[in-house]
């Protein structure tokens, strides 16, 4: 997966130069330790703060290669997200007040590409967090990512899913949708929602089409609070290759 590594690690950089010097303080106030000594300590701790980062992107890329697909991984780059700004303010929002989106865009135009890129993104700020508040890895990713087509399966078999800090709903719109089914998820949109938990939504549905379905109203309802919505525009990627 390429991208800025800089860009993202550089967020809370000054909170780190902030905390290095605290600890530089402290040591010097605790013990006299040589400026030659004193190097060697925060070298290993540098070394420790990059063996975390590069747990955590393996991490990630596992989690994503094992439920968003081997072939999304690999053809990633953010630099070839669609709209990357909005898409970044998709991200922003959704960090800093769980305000999720709706992506609604045509076949083959970079939802899952987005979508990718933020399950990403906000794994990384998760990651960032934690390494300065308890100077570990992630234990897992901050994700759950769902393609509604299995989604519904599972709920069909009357399983629920677990959700994370962070929820992504890829193709909503390809579901077969049966009364049963459809309770069950009814219920599972009701939880992200009184839980306050981020919610994206990808989608071929036009706007029109998303908003109208029979028998979705308490959900759309619920969608309509959670969700802003960013429209992709462009041909499919996949017939320009």
């Amino acid at each position: 997966m390429s991208g800025s590594q800089s860009q993202k690690s550089g967020i809370n950089s000054s909170k780190m130069n902030s905390f290095h010097d605290d600890l530089d303080n402290v040591i010097k106030k605790i013990m006299d330790v040589p400026e030659e000594e004193l190097k060697k300590i925060r070298d290993k701790w540098n070394t420790h703060i990059r063996d975390l980062r590069n747990k955590n992107r393996i991490l990630f890329r596992n989690f994503a290669e094992r439920n968003i697909g081997f072939r999304y991984v690999e053809k990633f780059s953010e630099d070839k997200v669609k709209n990357k700004k909005a898409v970044d303010t998709i991200i922003s929002n959704l960090v800093g007040k769980k305000k999720g989106a709706v992506i609604m865009a045509d076949v083959g135009v970079g939802k899952t590409m987005a979508l990718l890129y933020i399950a990403k993104r906000v794994t990384e700020e998760e990651g960032e967090r934690c390494i300065q508040k308890h100077y570990l890895e992630l234990e897992r990713v901050p994700v759950s990512y769902f393609f509604m087509p299995r989604l519904f399966a599972l709920l069909h078999s009357g399983g629920m899913p677990r959700l994370e800090k962070y929820v992504l709903l890829d193709d909503w719109g390809r579901e077969y949708a049966e009364p049963f089914v459809l309770s069950q998820f009814e219920a599972l949109i009701e939880k992200i929602y009184a839980s306050k938990r981020g919610l994206v939504i990808t989608t071929n549905l036009l706007k029109e089409e998303f908003y109208n379905r029979p028998g979705w109203e308490r959900i759309i309802d619920r969608v309509r609070e959670m969700c802003s919505v960013l429209v992709l525009s462009g041909k499919s990627r996949r017939a320009i290759q």
